[in-house]
């Protein structure tokens, strides 16, 4: 069954709230410091790559995941929605919430020969409440052509992370601290809402 366009566009808006790309220049910048571009734009790239096979791995498996476990959907919608709403409250605050990444992770990103797949695909960009969104979605959009459209999603949004890690420099330069941090928050508000209709949905309708 075809999945309506409204629905897909609203899909790749949440997606880019939660994992708020522009709020990953910094500890992009932070990882790469000392390397040349030509280095940079390789890890943005395989950064990107990390995303989209990371969230496709958690669309087409996710739900058989969750059977293991006996975990429901509606109770993911819960624990996604509270840590969805955990680091909306940080971003509001202008602050990276833990769950996204910790400092001992940026610490060892620093050193690492290549942090692209950790620490900024996992758990920086693709974390805990991108998973477990897209595996909520996915449920919802069965069949084949459920899944071609998630995928079409989620290469959209991979290629919106690339774009602004291979911009990170102008980007910081541009915005600035102050305008990466209104960013995160307009991120966070949008976040926190998302995380509200998760917990509605899963408690209210059921």
């Amino acid at each position: 069954m075809p999945v309506e366009s409204a629905t897909l566009i609203k899909f790749v808006i949440a997606m880019l709230s939660i994992m708020d790309p522009p709020g990953a220049v910094p500890m992009f910048m932070a990882v790469t410091a000392g390397r040349s571009n030509t280095e940079k734009h390789r890890i943005a790239l395989v950064t990107s790559l990390a995303v989209f096979v990371t969230l496709i791995l958690a669309a087409l498996a996710g739900k058989a995941m969750l059977d293991v476990f006996g975990i429901t959907i509606d109770d993911l919608r819960i624990a996604g929605g509270l840590a969805l709403l955990a680091i909306g409250f940080s971003m509001l605050n202008a602050q990276e919430s833990p769950a996204r990444h910790s400092p001992a992770e940026q610490a060892e990103g620093t050193v690492k020969q290549s942090p692209a797949i950790v620490p900024l695909a996992i758990p920086l960009i693709s974390g805990p409440g991108a998973i477990a969104t897209v595996i909520v979605f996915a449920d919802s959009a069965p069949g084949w052509q459920g899944q071609l459209s998630i995928a079409a999603c989620l290469l959209v949004v991979a290629v919106v992370v690339l774009i602004t890690l291979r911009l990170a420099v102008p980007i910081s330069g541009l915005m600035g601290q102050s305008g990466l941090n209104v960013m995160t928050r307009v991120m966070g508000l949008l976040l926190s809402s998302i995380a509200a209709g998760f917990a509605f949905r899963a408690v209210i309708l059921k």
